[in-house]
């Protein structure tokens, strides 16, 4: 992930100014955010029983801190990626969900939601998505303004 440049960070094992905002309510009701984080999450290429371990690999790993809208330094609450009571031991918890939401990519046109049980793990993945790939994260949500196509596409499309 990042590597810490100051002496301070290194003794703290976090940066303050490495930000990540956590996803919100708002985001997770936009379809088009769901599709980009499913897209995201299906390119990473991890087995469905191996997500819960990878998403605390990615949280160990992040030396930044989550924000919240109001940019106030707030805690990721992981607790929606844990064994259900009475399950350890068992099937990771939620490997189905895994398979739906991150093995499986949106179909073309789909306008996918995430069910109210799963609202927690969605905002997980997708905080913890966007602390490992600040970059590439950032264009979620963007409107495409060249239609997607090369230029010399368009110029052949024009000249036609």
């Amino acid at each position: 992930m990042t590597e810490l440049k100051c002496e301070l960070c290194n003794l703290l094992g976090y940066c303050s100014r490495i930000r990540t905002r956590i996803a919100t309510d708002a985001e997770l009701s936009n379809p088009e955010f769901i599709c980009s984080v499913r897209w995201m999450a299906y390119h990473e290429n991890i087995p469905r029983r191996a997500w819960p371990d990878h998403l605390a690999d990615i949280l160990r790993d992040y030396k930044g801190v989550f924000v919240d809208g109001r940019d106030e330094v707030v805690e990721l609450k992981t607790d929606a990626l844990e064994y259900e009571e009475g399950l350890e031991g068992s099937e990771p918890p939620h490997a189905e969900w895994y398979r739906d939401f991150c093995n499986t990519p949106c179909a073309e046109g789909a306008k996918p939601f995430v069910r109210e049980a799963a609202w927690e793990r969605a905002r997980i993945l997708a905080t913890l998505l966007r602390a490992k790939y600040p970059i590439r994260t950032f264009t979620w949500q963007l409107d495409v303004a060249n239609e997607n196509r090369f230029q010399s596409e368009l110029c052949l499309s024009a000249a036609n």
